[in-house]
């Protein structure tokens, strides 16, 4: 399988933090202590052209908020995301209640010293700010001065997804190999025309556009993906069939069995079917998992009475034993 050759790459969240300002609070704001925070902010004013920024920031009206955001793997241009905000612990801001965030660029930072340090620009953030309606800031400021803007966040550019060799497997002919298999499983299309979904960029980098019916559950599809067999022939992929037909019955072995016949696409969907209908809730589950992904509706909500029964005895065994 081309998980046996290769591992993933890019499936670590990134984290996103920049300076912003807060306006629109009536009252509630302050103006920022000296520091590298307020010189980066006043910087970022000055080249939108913002007059008198000292002045601006001196009002009680506004706040200097911290602003961070932690997107996904695989994230998309375009893809919105939850950003939260905080004002500084020496802040003499009360609340961010009713305030605004002006547009703010989210970017890789670290403080070195004296001095911020930015990195590449993965997004942008404004919109109204959401805080805790039971924080009252006389006797909860803490939860008064933190808020959240739900989907405010928007990616500017897509990050990478890709597969990376093992030291032992690099190679052209291995790369290649693996961009040949997962195009026969997954394509998209571009201005009409189909294309794959990978593409070998070295000897051992395979980047990997991510499919759009993976798009809410980016670890599945590289599971999937490295669980697509390099090279079989039809006599071996049947005996595999038999094999995985055997493991899916199996409620330890079902989960990769499933993948693997996932990753087969419309060969592995009658195995599947019939695993569907199997009296065990978890390789039921497993089965009707893969076969949502494979657009494959027919089996939803087919259920036999007794399996409904023993998963209700189940749980509440469970519930029991949580309770003892």
């Amino acid at each position: 399988l081309i998980g046996d050759l290769a591992v993933p790459y890019g499936m670590f969240p990134v984290v996103l933090e920049n300076v912003g300002i807060v306006t629109g609070l009536k009252g509630t704001g302050s103006d920022p202590k000296p520091g590298p925070q307020r010189a980066a902010l006043i910087a970022a004013m000055q080249n939108r052209g913002v007059e008198s920024p000292n002045s601006v920031l001196s009002s009680d009206d506004t706040a200097m908020v911290m602003v961070r955001a932690v997107i996904r793997p695989a994230i998309q241009k375009g893809d919105h995301f939850d950003v939260e905000l905080r004002v500084q612990s020496n802040s003499e801001t009360t609340s961010l209640r009713g305030g605004y965030l002006l547009p703010t660029e989210l970017k890789e930072l670290a403080v070195l010293e004296d001095r911020i340090a930015s990195g590449n620009t993965y997004g942008k953030v404004e919109g109204p700010v959401l805080v805790d309606p039971s924080a009252d800031p006389k006797t909860d400021r803490i939860n008064a001065c933190r808020g959240r803007i739900l989907g405010g966040g928007t990616a500017m550019k897509s990050r990478p997804l890709a597969l990376v060799l093992r030291p032992e497997h690099q190679s052209v002919f291995n790369s290649a190999r693996i961009e040949s298999a997962v195009n026969k499983r997954f394509h998209t299309y571009e201005k009409g025309v189909k294309t794959g979904v990978a593409k070998a960029k070295t000897d051992e980098y395979i980047e990997l556009r991510l499919h759009p019916r993976y798009k809410d559950n980016v670890q599945r599809y590289v599971a999937v993906v490295r669980s697509i067999a390099l090279k079989e022939s039809e006599t071996e992929r049947n005996e595999r069939l038999g094999i995985l037909e055997k493991q899916l019955a199996d409620p330890i072995t079902a989960s990769s069995a499933a993948l693997q016949l996932e990753a087969m696409g419309k060969m592995g969907v009658e195995i599947l079917k019939k695993a569907a209908q199997s009296e065990d809730p978890e390789v039921c589950f497993y089965a009707a998992e893969a076969l949502a992904y494979l657009d494959e509706t027919s089996s939803a909500g087919r259920c036999p009475q007794g399996r409904r029964r023993r998963g209700l005895v189940q749980v509440g065994q469970c519930l029991r034993g949580i309770e003892a």
